[in-house]
């Protein structure tokens, strides 16, 4: 395996692992699986960006989404994308773009980039501040340095404090 950056329990003896060299693995038994195929084929990677986190739906018991993030872009114009997608066997399929941090930067570092599910099904997506751009965290005109709260399709809630700001 090649920079293991997160994983995944779908159970006790199978999991996922994200290999920050645009890689998406499945451990079964403890037996390393090829790289899953059909991964996002826009995997920005330098420094500190490739793929990065993976979650799994509440509920991919039965709907099978798995959530994962990564960089995207070039080295003058690149941001953190985050999809959805489904795992039929040893391949990705139905990928769902479902947010993307704006404006798009010029550095390939600080991406941040947890994700994790509220109780209620929603998603929160933590954005790096982009380092030459940590100023900006504390305002609502970019995503960076945030913690951003989405429905489990990429949609704002509406009790969302923020509907509207940004």
């Amino acid at each position: 395996m090649s920079y293991p950056w997160a994983i995944a329990f779908i159970s006790a003896n199978h999991y996922l692992v994200t290999e920050k060299t645009e890689t998406l693995r499945q451990i079964v038994d403890q037996r390393v699986s090829d790289a899953i195929t059909g991964p996002p084929e826009d995997i920005y990677i330098k420094g500190q960006e490739g793929l990065l986190d993976v979650v799994l739906h509440p509920n991919y018991r039965t709907n099978k989404w798995l959530y994962l993030s990564y960089s995207v872009g070039n080295d003058d114009s690149n941001t953190l994308k985050v999809i959805r997608a489904r795992l039929n066997e040893n391949s990705l399929v139905d990928l769902e773009a479902i947010y993307s941090v704006l404006p798009m930067r010029d550095t390939p570092v600080h991406y941040g980039t947890r994700l994790t599910f509220m109780p209620d099904n929603t998603l929160l997506i933590t954005s790096g501040d982009g380092f030459d751009y940590r100023e900006g965290s504390q305002r609502l005109d970019n995503h960076m340095g945030k913690i951003i709260w989405v429905n489990d399709d990429g949609s704002l809630p509406l009790d969302n404090p923020f509907v509207g700001e940004s």
